[in-house]
């Protein structure tokens, strides 16, 4: 074998080259040493992974969007719904409330939460608008129609407001218009059902009045007919147990309250004329 450096021959038993002084290395010691290191780096790296802890592997949740959509359509129908009757009602009210609810709680998409979302909160902003619309709506039906729902009862029953107008039997007639005469000169009556009456002028009846109890009596038999000529009479009895006059209470000795009313059927007795006989005055009135 030559030495690698100065190309001088060497024998197996030469560690270093007589000539240059370089160290002798076999091509059989050379391989030997190469397996030997990598079977050592083997043997390490085996330790290593003997060792080494495996760590789990992390699942990935899929988003479901269940809910999301379950939002978006409840969203959508109760949206629907709202504009096609235009009423608020609970059930459809509901629709919306529950897809907002499932929207807020989802975890699916953006597109289906975000849908639902914005479907369920106009849902129930119009709904809530319907329902201020409907109060509103009735309470101006009961404000207009109200004292004529509560006060116009048919047949012999006199209960109600009556407004009422001066009569005359020489120059007025039945079918006088009380709300085509100066408020100055109308009266109110109100016949309450607890047996309560006030009466006044029209314009100033808590300061200016009579009230007191009353009792009322059919002047025929109940199980007939009780009509003449168009006509339903009835008596009324009063008591006068105050007496106002321009704000001061006055004395009520002497005073009493009786007067007749003539119901008139042609006008579904909501209109009748008053005659008070202590006086002979006679009002023409309506409620």
């Amino acid at each position: 074998m030559e030495c690698k450096k100065c190309g001088k021959k060497v024998t197996k038993s030469t560690k270093f080259c007589t000539n240059c002084g370089e160290e002798v290395i076999f091509e059989e010691a050379k391989k030997t040493t190469s397996t030997k290191a990598a079977k050592a780096v083997k043997a390490r790296a085996e330790k290593v992974e003997a060792v080494k802890v495996e760590e789990p592997k992390k699942e990935v949740k899929k988003e479901s969007n269940g809910l999301a959509i379950a939002g978006m359509v409840l969203g959508i129908v109760g949206l629907v719904l709202t504009l096609i009757f235009n009423v608020a009602s609970i059930l459809i009210f509901l629709l919306p409330l529950l897809g907002l609810i499932f929207s807020i709680v989802a975890k699916g998409k953006k597109g289906f939460k975000i849908a639902g979302l914005v479907t369920s909160i106009i849902a129930i902003i119009l709904e809530v608008l319907f329902l201020l619309l409907g109060i509103f709506v009735f309470s101006s039906f009961m404000s207009i129609f109200g004292e004529y729902i509560g006060n116009s009862s048919r047949g012999e029953d006199p209960h109600g407001r009556w407004v009422c107008a001066p009569f005359s039997s020489s120059t007025g007639s039945y079918n006088t218009d009380v709300n085509s005469v100066d408020d100055e000169d109308k009266t109110i009556l109100q016949l309450g059902e607890d047996g309560r009456y006030i009466y006044g002028p029209y314009l100033d009846t808590d300061n200016n009045h009579y009230a007191g109890y009353y009792m009322y009596d059919i002047e025929y038999d109940k199980n007939e007919e009780n009509i003449s000529n168009g006509y339903k009479f009835i008596e009324i009895d009063g008591d006068v147990d105050e007496y106002i006059n321009k704000g001061i209470k006055g004395s009520t000795y002497n005073k009493t309250f009786d007067m007749e009313m003539e119901l008139f059927r042609d006008y579904g007795y909501d209109k009748a004329l008053i005659i008070f006989p202590s006086t002979y005055n006679m009002y023409i009135c309506e409620r």
